[in-house]
Order: C-alpha cells, then structure tokens, then sequence
C-alpha cells in the first residue's frame, strides 16, 4: 500500500463529485508520482492519458488499488475521459 496522503484526497475528492474524468486525478497527486507506483516510465503514462483507451485494464485495476476507489469507478473515469478527449479531436462541443 502507498502511504502518499494525496491518494486518500483524490479519492475524497471522486467520491464528492468534484472529480469526472480520469486526467483530473492528476491536479491533486502528480501523474510522475503515479507512474512510478506503477513501476511505469513517466512518458509512457503520459502518453497513456492522452490516449486513454490504450490503458489496459490491468493497468486501470492497479490505478483503483491506489486510489483505494471501486475498479468501476476508475472505469468510469476513464469512459468520461475517453469521451472528453473523442469529443476535442471531432471538434464538436
């Protein structure tokens, strides 16, 4: 278990609402932070949140681990991500 502080914030901050989409988890705990408890390169994992659906869902699960939330909940973050970044390169609104 990671003792980082920011991994209970962030959770908090999903469980209020105040976090929709994956990528927002990383305003309160750094991805470069992440991506090391992952064991992941920092540019992998950056390369991964601009391109979400390329996550695993191994990879997604052990994200839930840490930020101790539901895996369907980190699902859902990431499908609200997903449809974030598919709605800015159609360019609709």
């Amino acid at each position: 278990m990671v003792d980082d502080p920011r991994y209970i914030a962030a959770k908090r901050m999903v469980e209020q609402g105040d976090i929709s989409t994956f990528n927002q988890l990383f305003t309160i705990i750094p991805k470069s932070i992440v991506a090391a408890d992952m064991g992941t390169q920092n540019v992998r994992f950056t390369t991964l949140m601009n391109h979400i659906e390329k996550f695993t869902l191994q990879e997604l699960f052990m994200l839930s681990k840490l930020f101790s939330l539901d895996e369907k909940v980190i699902l859902d973050l990431a499908f609200s991500q997903y449809m974030e970044q598919k709605k800015s390169k159609t360019g609709k609104t």
